[in-house]
């Protein structure tokens, strides 16, 4: 799984938070979690993954809060 590249699973009423082992999949460009019924913030852990480009979180029950390592990402 650490080859992952993409992770697309929009609409597909999940629950819960994010789990933060997906920090560790350095290869993710994409992660699409939109239309879901995800809760809580984004991980810090998400901080670690340089190469992610597209975040879409969207239509959740998300928390607004957006950690610092965030701002690292370019």
């Amino acid at each position: 799984m650490r080859f992952l590249s993409g992770l697309a699973l929009a609409n597909n009423n999940l629950h819960g938070s994010i789990p933060t082992c997906l920090g560790q999949l350095l290869n993710l460009h994409y992660v699409y979690l939109d239309s879901n019924s995800i809760s809580g913030s984004i991980p810090t852990s998400f901080g670690q993954l340089l190469n992610l480009h597209s975040l879409f979180l969207s239509n959740n029950n998300m928390s607004v809060y957006v950690d610092v390592a965030f701002l690292y990402l370019y």
